[in-house]
């Protein structure tokens, strides 16, 4: 099963979808910053661990998962985002991503569809629907990754879907963007039980 998406920035969000605005792709939101200029990578360590109960076994899967800044583009209603190339493995994935006024969105085509998104500022407490999941900043935690130590913001999510259930956590640090994240989902047909992780092992975002 394949549940390490990433990114970054690993994320989630308003079922309305995000406003329409004019601003540049990248900036300070108060006082955060992420940057999504092309070239800029994330690599991740990642962990899936999947239990299937009649079977009564166990798969686990090591690896890692990059995620790269490829090039700008423009939804089809005129959004300037960047593209993002998510790869696990020899699978591959695009992703749409947009940082601009209070929000880090993320689309899964050119239609602008969204996938995720975080609202800042992040503060403890603060809570957002996206695709009528709910979002909720648990609060501050101090991350330690082979990519170094961060001040982060615990993000959850409760997931709910037509068949199957969960939480997926993330973690994101100030202009780094999701350092760890930690899905724990239960497929209600199946009875089929996973946990993946993800976690920064290296970037070259400063």
């Amino acid at each position: 099963m394949r549940f390490f998406i990433v990114f970054l920035f690993m994320i989630l969000f308003l079922s309305s979808g995000c406003k329409k605005i004019t601003e540049p792709i990248g900036g300070p939101i108060g006082n955060y910053s992420f940057s999504f200029t092309k070239g800029n990578y994330w690599s991740y360590a990642a962990l899936d661990s999947t239990w299937y109960p009649k079977e009564n076994f166990p798969y686990v899967r090591t690896g890692r998962e990059r995620v790269s800044v490829l090039r700008d583009t423009v939804l089809n209603n005129g959004q300037k985002v960047n593209t993002i190339y998510c790869e696990t493995g020899d699978l591959g994935d695009f992703d749409y991503v947009r940082f601009a006024h209070d929000s880090l969105c993320f689309y899964s085509d050119l239609d602008g569809k969204l996938k995720n998104l975080f609202l800042f500022p992040l503060t403890t407490g603060r809570t957002w629907t996206v695709m009528n999941e709910k979002m909720e900043v648990i609060g501050q935690e101090t991350i330690k990754t082979k990519a170094g130590e961060f001040q982060t913001f615990h993000v959850k999510r409760y997931v709910s879907r037509a068949d199957y259930y969960g939480e997926t956590h993330y973690w994101i640090a100030n202009h780094i963007g999701i350092v760890k994240r930690f899905d724990n989902l239960f497929f209600t047909i199946n009875k089929i039980r996973n946990h993946s992780y993800l976690n920064l092992v290296w970037t070259n975002v400063k």
